[in-house]
């Protein structure tokens, strides 16, 4: 996974030993189960073919570490947005309008 990444171009969530990815999340409780082998009673109904994330933080593939929601840019996929959010989340994503692009250059033109 870490060699997609780099060759990709986006080598920022791989970690300094050039093998382990970082993976964030923002649900505590998963993130406590890929690090603590030990199944507790609320987690035993969890299938065995499910642990396959324990495995790779185990063989160290992956490193997981807790993001606030808020900071998290994959959960705004999963709802509506108010505006203030959503201009929030473009900003985040680096995502560029480009009606407003061209509208700025055609009146600078006009302008000029």
């Amino acid at each position: 996974m870490a060699q997609i990444l780099k060759d990709l171009g986006i080598p920022q969530f791989i970690l300094e030993n050039n093998n382990t990815m970082s993976v964030l999340g923002d649900n505590q409780g998963a993130i406590a189960l890929t690090k603590n082998p030990y199944l507790h009673e609320r987690s035993k109904h969890i299938d065995i073919c499910y642990h396959f994330i324990r495995d790779l933080v185990n063989k160290g593939d992956i490193d997981i570490n807790y993001i606030n929601t808020v900071e998290m840019i994959a959960d705004e996929l999963m709802k509506p947005l108010a505006r203030v959010s959503y201009e929030r989340w473009v900003k985040m994503l680096g995502i560029i309008d480009m009606d407003k692009k061209v509208k700025e250059r055609k009146s600078k033109s006009t302008r000029d």
